[in-house]
């Protein structure tokens, strides 16, 4: 199982509209991944802040070739000490 956690904070008179967007981009787009095991959101407020918490779960055996190819080039990168030019 592969686990990905992201964690922002926005002003609490936004809260709302971030908690929508982030189900949107976050939750649902995550949702719809193959393998996806579930995505989750915490909220904390913290004075005048919220902080969002996401969390996704994915199967291993289902990550998509494009991201094995950049794990693979990432790897080669790491052993010579360089990362490649853009």
């Amino acid at each position: 199982m592969i686990v990905r956690t992201w964690h922002g904070c926005v002003p609490r008179r936004h809260e709302a509209g971030f908690a929508a967007h982030l189900e949107q981009t976050g939750v649902q787009h995550s949702r719809s991944i193959a393998g996806n095991l579930g995505a989750f959101v915490r909220q904390e407020e913290q004075g005048e802040w919220t902080h969002f918490f996401l969390a996704t779960f994915r199967a291993a055996n289902k990550i998509p070739d494009a991201a094995l190819r950049r794990l693979a080039v990432l790897k080669y990168c790491l052993r010579r000490r360089a990362l490649p030019q853009s």
